[in-house]
């Protein structure tokens, strides 16, 4: 039986021990309130007393590859909480150590394992590759909530307030079982805001506290938001945000008619139609009780209306999308200290809606006039058992059920309903998963551990379709309802930790149900397929981790990628294309040069290959080479302006990759430049009052670039403008003014 041995005023962390590890996150979540801790323990006839440290003081001046490395050594301990390359990107970022998030999308940026690229603008699209892996986007959740249910879930991260988002956790290969991952493209769960997450001063037991923003910046940019924090007692917290966000977007791009003869005679013009507007927000709410144990409330709403532009030069009417998007999700989480058992339990509902609110009726049906309602209802519980049959053991069982709908009407303008296209489908699925984990304590500093993770997704769906689309000879009627075929994924996993170094080596099979928008298409002139089926990967990764940094190898044999095909100038299908093999490795490192100058340098190999009507392809947009480099100072003292200590922070970072090609034949070739970034900020902090004010500029691309270099299978080399319908870098520089308090 184990002694509390010391407790420090507000924090609380536990001493990791495999045989208590599985208290470390609960404990975590909870320091800033020991109460919670004790009275859970003392009021129980068995009490298991737990070993108690204070927290680091100093946590906030460790490097990002030091915080990473922490969490590294702690998986080996804790499995099935943490993953040995899990990395957790906060939203509170240190002014002058980087640029101040704008969107979830500027959170993605900054992680190490990815590669991120941005279509359109503020508001445009955004895609994101772990390990390489380019058919399949990551699976998104909130909380642990699923956000790709009838459609991606790109489309609806861009919907979430940003003022709700405490957290990033990133999974680059495979994550906690409790999560239930389709495990193929890697995972992303965004964790909501609390006292202790979003504000500066948030151990701190005062009643209230606010963080009000408001921020400018080129193409008309202009962004307000406020946050809030009430503490109710020691046990409870209420958390509200609201933000509003709008742009022009209305950045210049070149027109030269598409002509590769003439490639520079043109004129520019500004791009119409690509403005946007948002309005999100959220309130959050959490208590604690010995009967229930802590007890989480959310809801999140965000609300958009944005421009989609035609090509450039065209002349008429354009599109106009407004999307929304709600979420509710409340969860318990209980301890029972008598045999260390943690039962979670969530339910949560999502209801997105898209409409085309106004289009071109002239040109020959290319617009339409279309909406989609999608919902998923999501129940999950697991739990996870600590024991010592063997050596020192934690058993996990989790149960999901979803069930997702989907509805979408589709209208040719001038066709009477001849040409009218309607999709109603839902699906329920039920994923059961088995976690187990054997953990060897070697001696001091070295510890074993070996887990093997399990899952199995058995799925029904129901569809009544009836569509016709113009250029297309065949009419889709389709009636029915079928018990799909089951998908299933395992993870076996070796970790050691010697010393501060973690080695690691891991299998996964895994497979990807479609989403129902990729079966059965969608309003933004998607047609149906009802023959693909789900892409399935193996992959095997290796490498260590150390307090300066990672490095690691990985190769993936990937099998029924599922690519959105053209099949005319206006229509698109989700399709089976042949087997793809990605293999590469990474090298991440980051130090402190001084307590207050930080140097961090990134670089990904990739080698991805695909067969393609029965030749050897390089996968589009997998670029071989990616680089990152940066560089910053913070906390530079300038000395005192009335009650407040002022300081000076600052950072420069450079992006670059390779040529990719854009095409699955390997026709088109583009280079694009490095994008150079850099921002100054200066922050005012006074600790007796719980205040932190700060200004800050960011200038993105500063070398102003705009332009790619295309080059095509001919020879023939055009120089185009990098903008929203090739991607990544957006044209020109960008300037952002940024104004926040928190009191």
């Amino acid at each position: 039986m184990f002694k509390i041995i010391s407790v420090n005023c507000c924090t609380l962390t536990f001493a990791v021990s495999a045989q208590n590890s599985i208290l470390h996150q609960y404990a975590s979540e909870n320091q800033n309130n020991p109460k919670v801790i004790s009275e859970t323990l003392e009021n129980k006839q068995n009490v298991i007393t737990i070993p108690v440290i204070p927290e680091i003081n100093d946590s906030e001046n460790l490097t990002v590859a030091e915080k990473k490395n922490q969490s590294a050594q702690e998986a080996v301990e804790n499995p099935a909480q943490l993953n040995v390359n899990q990395e957790n990107i906060s939203s509170q970022i240190v002014p002058g150590s980087a640029a101040a998030p704008k969107s979830i999308s500027d959170l993605v940026d900054k992680v190490t394992a990815a590669q991120v690229e941005h279509f359109g603008g503020e508001a445009g699209a955004l895609r994101v590759r772990l390990r390489g892996a380019r058919a399949f986007e990551p699976t998104y959740y909130f909380n642990g909530f699923v956000l790709t249910g009838a459609g991606s879930g790109e489309q609806n991260l861009s919907l979430l307030p940003l003022t709700f988002v405490g957290q990033l956790n990133v999974y680059p290969d495979s994550p906690p079982f409790w999560l239930s991952s389709m495990g193929i493209a890697g995972d992303i769960n965004i964790r909501s805001c609390r006292r202790i997450d979003c504000f500066f001063y948030g151990k701190r037991n005062s009643s209230n506290l606010f963080k009000l923003e408001t921020r400018i910046g080129s193409f008309g940019y202009q962004e307000g938001s406020a946050s809030h924090s009430l503490k109710l007692g020691q046990k409870s917290e209420i958390y509200t945000s609201l933000d509003y966000t709008t742009s022009q977007e209305n950045y210049s791009v070149f027109n030269n008619n598409n002509s590769n003869l003439n490639a520079d005679q043109g004129t520019y013009e500004k791009l119409q139609n690509n403005d946007f507007s948002k309005t999100s927000g959220g309130i959050g709410a959490e208590s604690y009780s010995n009967t229930f144990g802590k007890i989480n409330f959310d809801f999140i709403f965000g609300l958009q209306n944005k421009g989609v532009p035609g090509p450039v030069g065209s002349q008429g009417a354009k599109q106009r999308l407004e999307r929304n998007i709600f979420l509710g999700l409340i969860r318990s989480e209980k301890f029972f200290a008598e045999n260390g058992l943690q039962w979670n339990s969530q339910i949560g509902y999502l209801y997105n809606t898209s409409e085309n609110k106004s289009f071109n009726s002239t040109t020959n049906y290319v617009a339409q006039a279309a909406s989609s309602y999608n919902s998923s209802l999501q129940a999950k519980t697991y739990f996870i058992l600590p024991s010592s049959l063997i050596s020192q053991e934690q058993t996990g069982l989790s149960l999901d059920i979803i069930y997702a709908t989907q509805k979408t009407s589709t209208t040719v303008p001038n066709s009477g309903s001849s040409m009218d296209s309607h999709v109603q489908v839902e699906r329920t699925e039920i994923r059961p998963n088995l976690f187990e984990a054997v953990i060897f304590p070697m001696q001091k500093n070295w510890t074993l551990s070996v887990n093997a993770n399990a899952w199995m997704s058995m799925a029904n769906s129901n569809v009544n379709m009836n569509s016709n689309y113009p250029s297309i000879s065949s009419m889709s009627s389709y009636e029915n309802s079928e018990r799909e075929k089951p998908t299933a994924g395992y993870t076996v996993s070796l970790q050691n930790k010697i010393f501060n170094t973690v080695q690691y080596i891991r299998y996964v099979k895994s497979q990807r149900r479609p989403y129902l928008s990729e079966i059965y298409g969608s309003p933004d002139g998607v047609i149906p397929n009802v023959n693909i089926v789900a892409e399935s990967s193996q992959k095997i990764e290796t490498g260590f981790n150390f307090p300066m940094g990672e490095f690691g190898y990985f190769y993936a044999k990937d099998s029924d990628l599922i690519f959105l095909i053209p099949v005319s100038q206006i229509y698109y299908q989700y399709n089976n294309i042949e087997d793809s093999a990605r293999n590469g490795f990474f090298l991440n490192l980051d130090t402190n040069i001084t307590h207050n100058w930080n140097i961090s340098f990134t670089y990904q190999y990739l080698l991805a290959k695909m067969l393609y009507k029965g030749e050897e392809t390089d996968v589009p947009r997998s670029a071989r080479h990616f680089v990152n480099a940066a560089t910053s100072v913070e906390n530079i003292p300038l000395g005192s302006i009335f009650t407040y200590k002022t300081y000076l922070g600052a950072y420069a970072n450079v992006n670059w990759q390779s040529s990719f090609y854009l095409d699955y034949t390997n026709s088109s070739q583009m280079d694009i430049p490095p994008i150079y970034n850099s921002g100054v900020a200066f922050s005012f902090y006074n600790s007796l009052s719980a205040q932190k004010f700060s200004l800050s500029l960011d200038i993105y691309n500063l070398a102003n670039e705009s332009f790619a270099t295309l080059t095509s299978s001919s020879g023939s080399v055009q120089s185009v403008q990098s903008n929203g319908y090739l991607g990544y870098p957006p044209p020109g520089r960008r300037i952002y003014l940024t104004l926040a308090g928190e009191f």
